[in-house]
């Protein structure tokens, strides 16, 4: 015997009918309403403009930002690469001035380049070379560091003292190859060495890519941009196809909100992996190879008979907690270093600028603080 229909079942059948209209005719409203600037190099997205554009893939992203020059090119295209003929690599003054008493190089991301600002501000005879990226991962920063150390104009007058930032919310993405992985919202599409133990050994994973013009060369080719592709699925834990492809999704306002929170969620859990209520663990893998790249980074200045100099930002909400994981590395090796907790609590607020870097004042401070290690290690 037929089992009757149920009297409900038209009824819901109109609810979900009508539901998938709505959210149709929402989901156009919103990319109406909220169109992102078509021109990459003109025009500053409003905030409803950018939150409706984060979660669009970071192919979406890097192509819609991506033109043939760099003028035309969204202005984040040509930051990060380590590129010693471009960017600060070049910009940045190669030797001690003829008037200063020192010359201090810094590394690493823009909290490092507001301390170079602050360095200005605080003193009158130092010279201030800065190599940073923004949203630089501690990889990046010892690429850049060994980069600028291999510099064929290097000069008697270079440096004497170098300093490797680091920013206790980006440790964890150590073993990224690019920042497109490392920070979904805004994908940079510049790329940094991946670094690994191997029998006591540190190797280097390096990018296909290391300067914009090589970047928009395999862009530009399907073939090579898919071997980059499997290149980052084998060795960067911070890829996922469905953050990274490309696809008819990205037209979607509400599938780009959605994208979004799954990115949200996925990186929490990553990070969690590193850094936890407890503090960072002190035995992952991100830990022991950033104990490493600090070691290095100590012994090779001292070699160059530099001082080197270790800057720990701690992010709001993160405590001490980046200080005392590498604090045994620090003391082992007698490195030098200024830890910007002794300066501001991470839980005091009134220290940040909504933008995550400190205000004017705490930068002055830890720009003085450097310069009296700087003095005391060279006595």
């Amino acid at each position: 015997m037929a089992t009757p229909a149920s009297p409900n079942r038209p009824h819901a059948i109109r609810v979900a009918w009508w539901t998938v209209f709505f959210l149709l005719v929402l989901d156009l409203a919103a990319n109406v309403a909220f169109r992102y600037p078509e021109d990459p190099a003109k025009g500053r997205p409003s905030r409803l403009q950018a939150y409706f554009e984060y979660g669009r893939s970071v192919e979406g992203k890097l192509r819609a930002a991506t033109r043939p020059t760099d003028e035309a090119s969204a202005p984040i295209l040509t930051l990060g690469w380590l590129d010693r003929k471009s960017g600060f690599f070049a910009s940045e003054p190669a030797e001690r001035g003829a008037q200063d008493r020192l010359m201090i190089s810094l590394y690493g991301m823009s909290h490092a380049r507001q301390l170079a600002i602050a360095l200005d501000r605080v003193t009158d005879d130092i010279t201030i070379r800065s190599v940073t990226a923004p949203a630089a991962t501690p990889n990046w920063t010892f690429a850049a560091y060994s980069l600028d150390r291999k510099r064929e104009d290097r000069s008697p007058r270079g440096p004497d003292a170098v300093v490797y930032s680091l920013l206790s919310s980006s440790v964890p993405m150590i073993e990224t190859m690019t920042n497109a992985t490392a920070f979904f919202d805004q994908s940079r599409p510049y790329t940094q060495p991946r670094y690994r133990i191997e029998g006591g050994q540190r190797v280097a994973i390096e990018p296909p890519f290391q300067t914009v013009g090589q970047y928009r060369e395999v862009l530009a080719d399907s073939d090579r941009w898919g071997e980059y592709r499997r290149l980052l699925a084998e060795h960067d834990p911070y890829y996922d196809p469905l953050l990274f492809r490309e696809s008819i999704l990205d037209a979607s306002a509400l599938v780009r909100v959605l994208r979004r929170g799954y990115a949200i969620s996925s990186r929490r859990r990553l990070i969690e992996n590193v850094h936890g209520p407890a503090g960072f663990d002190p035995d992952s893998r991100e830990i022991i190879l950033l104990r490493r790249l600090v070691s290095e980074f100590a012994a090779s200045a001292r070699a160059d008979r530099q001082v080197p100099v270790v800057y720990l930002v701690n992010s709001l909400g993160d405590r001490d907690d980046l200080f005392r994981v590498l604090k045994p590395t620090l003391d082992a090796e007698a490195i030098p270093f200024v830890s910007s907790h002794t300066m501001c609590s991470p839980s005091d607020y009134r220290c940040y600028r909504p933008d995550s870097h400190f205000i004017p004042e705490v930068d002055d401070r830890l720009a003085t603080e450097i310069v009296r290690v700087v003095d005391s290690a060279r006595r």
